[in-house]
């Protein structure tokens, strides 16, 4: 049992789940705060900051098993695309205007989740 708190600067990760226009995403500053207990990784806060988005999240857990490949996420994130992705986003969802923030819901084992960005399912690499 526990609670974590992060701060993490300069975060780089490589996008090879999700076919989205952009392969590489980086923060400059990550902060959270998780807790776990019993095998569950909770989140209680999390946010990121880069060039091209701002993520706030909305809550989330992750539930551990073996292997951890199989661990179920689920997580809720605002989405607040900036500068050439907002562009990108007002293009390629419907009804979407820059001025909101998107809603990303990611549910599921790690090796095949379900994605969802404001309520529209996302094709993954699986």
């Amino acid at each position: 049992n526990g609670v974590f708190n992060f701060n993490v600067k300069d975060a780089h990760f490589k996008n090879q789940a999700m076919s989205w226009p952009m392969s590489d995403i980086a923060f400059g500053t990550m902060t959270g705060k998780v807790s776990w207990k019993t095998g569950v990784i909770s989140i209680g806060h999390f946010s990121a900051e880069g060039e091209t988005a701002l993520l706030m999240s909305r809550g989330g857990s992750l539930i551990l098993h073996e292997p951890f490949s199989e661990s179920f996420l689920s997580i809720n994130i605002n989405v607040s695309p900036k500068g050439q992705l907002a562009q990108v986003a007002e293009l390629m969802i419907s009804g979407y205007k820059a001025r909101e923030p998107l809603q990303l819901d990611i549910t599921g084992p790690l090796t095949a989740p379900k994605i969802l960005l404001n309520g529209r399912r996302l094709p993954t690499g699986s």
